[in-house]
């Protein structure tokens, strides 16, 4: 595990992101954000892949509305965090990657994404190559539904992904509430019939948000396992 250092970075024009950086990086790893924004559990995740050799790269979304917003898991957090979510657009949030991206240099990044975030880069990974795309628990990639996906959902984009060369993780739980398992079944085939290079991984019994240790979704061991995959994967991609 490396020692590491944060800050908030400036992106230029209003926009900001959190950045973990490690001693020694072996490659950077874009984070998207729940709907919550880059909360303690994003901040926790980006410190996490910088103890494992990443910089970790977390732009703010809600930059437009105020600065560095987050949300509670309560109702009242989730109401307000899904107001400013349906204000996000599918140009602003590319330009904020854009931003994010440069952190990287000339070299090409990774992205990770959790729920809003696994839907991101998704999205990400239909405009730029990237090392690897990490999806976790993603909603609204295949049918839309958020104004986002318009005007079309990311993996409406398939053959977008697999023509820039990026190959996708997705992890989920069985029972999440925002993937059943048709839509499940129909991402496969949807990767799957346009050459996008995937690894698919799903826990039986899990829900929803399982790698956040602050809601009620946790689940310690499957979150472990998750992450394994993950940063072992990374490591294959990044080096």
């Amino acid at each position: 595990m490396q020692e590491f250092t944060t800050a908030w970075t400036a992106l230029g024009e209003g926009r900001s992101a959190y950045v973990a950086t490690p001693a020694e990086s072996r490659g950077t790893v874009l984070v998207a954000a729940e709907i919550f924004g880059v909360s303690g559990h994003v901040r926790d995740m980006c410190d996490g892949l910088a103890r494992e050799g990443f910089t970790a790269v977390a732009p703010d979304f809600y930059w437009r509305d105020g600065t560095r917003l987050e949300f509670g898991y309560d109702d009242a957090g989730r109401t307000e965090a899904m107001a400013h979510m349906r204000r996000l657009d599918r140009d602003g949030v590319l330009a904020d990657l854009a931003a994010a991206r440069t952190l990287a240099g000339d070299t090409v990044p990774a992205i990770v994404g959790f729920s809003l975030g696994g839907h991101i880069a998704l999205l990400a990974a239909t405009e730029a190559p990237y090392a690897l795309a990490v999806d976790f628990y993603g909603g609204w990639t295949i049918d839309g539904g958020v104004p986002l996906a318009e005007p079309a959902p990311p993996l409406a984009e398939a053959a977008s992904i697999a023509a820039l060369g990026t190959p996708v993780l997705l992890l989920a739980g069985a029972e999440d509430h925002l993937i059943g398992d048709d839509e499940w079944e129909r991402i496969g085939r949807r990767l799957t019939n346009y050459g996008v290079s995937h690894e698919r991984v799903r826990y039986a019994g899990i829900k929803h948000g399982f790698m956040c240790a602050e809601r009620p979704e946790w689940d310690e061991a499957i979150a472990h396992d998750a992450w394994q995959r993950m940063t072992d994967t990374l490591r294959k991609r990044l080096g």
